[in-house]
């Protein structure tokens, strides 16, 4: 059994740290590694595309917005897609980042070992972000779907109980 082509999206105004992250996540790892300068060309791609990873620089022209953007798109080709974005900014300030929308923030410069291991971290942790709770089934003769929708619920019953 061959191990599951990962892709690696990659979106960095700076083509040559993008050259060198591509090929490296390309021989080191085998992974599919799109990559763009421009924010609008990569939310069309992902639309269309699935992508495991999407590595964003935030200095980048819309990248600050993009993990937020990406989070709140309705029609991601991967909807858990992981976001990393890496900026000039310290520690201090990759809270609006990680508010934003990015699972993981890393100060630039970055090593590409460094990042490897970022992204490896990344992939990793998708299998954990599988929903395996299963919760006890809503009494679905007291309040209709119809009636949940109204109020505003956001509820998704996975494994519905018995019907009354």
């Amino acid at each position: 059994m061959t191990a599951r082509v990962h892709s690696v999206a990659i979106l960095a105004a700076n083509t040559a740290f993008t050259s060198i992250l591509a090929d490296v996540l390309e021989a080191e790892r085998g992974h599919r590694v799109p990559c763009f300068t421009q924010a609008a060309a990569l939310m069309t791609f992902l639309v269309i595309s699935p992508v495991d990873v999407v590595v964003i620089d935030a200095d980048a022209e819309g990248g600050r917005d993009l993990a937020q953007q990406l989070r709140r798109h309705p029609r991601l080709a991967n909807p858990f897609v992981q976001i990393l974005a890496l900026t000039r900014a310290n520690p201090a300030f990759h809270r609006p980042l990680l508010t934003g929308g990015a699972d993981l923030v890393m100060q630039k410069p970055v090593a590409p070992a460094r990042l490897l291991a970022a992204i490896d971290g990344l992939l990793m942790g998708e299998e954990r972000s599988v929903v395996n709770w299963i919760g006890p089934a809503l009494p679905t003769s007291a309040v209709s779907g119809e009636a949940r929708a109204a109020r505003g619920d956001n509820v998704v019953q996975l494994f519905p109980g018995p019907r009354d």
